[in-house]
């Protein structure tokens, strides 16, 4: 298996060396080119990089909770086995809605790793904030979109939310 090379300079030129995350995709090399010259941002800060591309349109992914079978999957209420957990929220809410805002501003998209109602109900608050009434025209969307409900489903449609959903 071909390893990556981790990208040396900042592609935005915002900074010197461009930033590595300390996370384990960072430590496998997977925060660089793909082999088809694709790039791939795993961290909030390489993500900022990327949307001040000008033009460039690249996709952006963000985690707002985490998985079911840890019980970090952002939940409304708690766990049905364990009433004291309701998952995690990754990122607050002010720096997610910067995040989405400077991304939308470069014409670049956002999808959004939500597994739990919880994280669903806050990605689409902060999508309603940034497109406003307008439409979605950089196709915001949500990866996973696990656990909702049908208001939320009714609020993902009106948005023109883009639902990626595994079976």
């Amino acid at each position: 298996m071909r390893r990556f090379r981790p990208l040396k300079k900042c592609p935005a030129k915002t900074q010197k060396r461009h930033p590595q995350p300390e996370t384990a995709d960072a430590k496998r090399g997977e925060n660089a080119y793909s082999p088809q010259g694709v790039r791939s941002y795993s961290a909030v800060s390489c993500a900022m990089c990327a949307a001040r591309l000008p033009g460039i349109g690249l996709p952006i992914k963000m985690f707002i909770d985490g998985s079911l079978g840890a019980r970090t999957a952002l939940l409304r209420g708690p766990y049905a086995a364990d009433p004291n957990a309701v998952g995690i929220k990754t990122l607050p809410d002010d720096v997610f809605d910067e995040i989405v805002r400077v991304t939308d501003a470069h014409n670049c998209t956002v999808v959004t790793h939500c597994i739990g109602d919880g994280a669903v109900e806050n990605c689409l608050a902060s999508y309603e904030r940034v497109i406003g009434n307008g439409p979605n025209r950089n196709r915001h969307g949500i990866i996973h979109c696990q656990i909702t409900d049908a208001d939320q489903l009714a609020r993902i449609r009106d948005l023109d939310v883009m639902a990626m959903v595994q079976p």
